[in-house]
């Protein structure tokens, strides 16, 4: 028993379909390095975040204490409520 030609090409189209959506998904909520300097309080920041994406919360809490009081330094208070 062959499967129709046209089954065939609508499986193929339907399991790429679902390959670039399941990669986009994954590239979407994977965390993506910072263009910050590393020493600066967004660095800090963005790596808080990606720990606490990770669950790891208690290692992030004195990232974002410290992006807190840096950003208060620097004067943006709206960073620093986020921190």
């Amino acid at each position: 028993m062959r499967i129709p030609r046209a089954l065939r090409l609508s499986a193929l189209a339907l399991l790429l379909f679902l390959l670039a959506g399941v990669s986009m998904y994954f590239y979407v909520i994977t965390p993506h390095p910072s263009s910050a300097p590393p020493d600066s309080a967004q660095a800090l920041l963005d790596r808080a975040d990606s720990l606490s994406w990770g669950n790891r919360w208690i290692d992030a809490e004195p990232l974002y204490k410290r992006a807190e009081q840096m950003f208060a330094a620097q004067g943006q208070s709206s960073k620093a409520l986020y921190a």
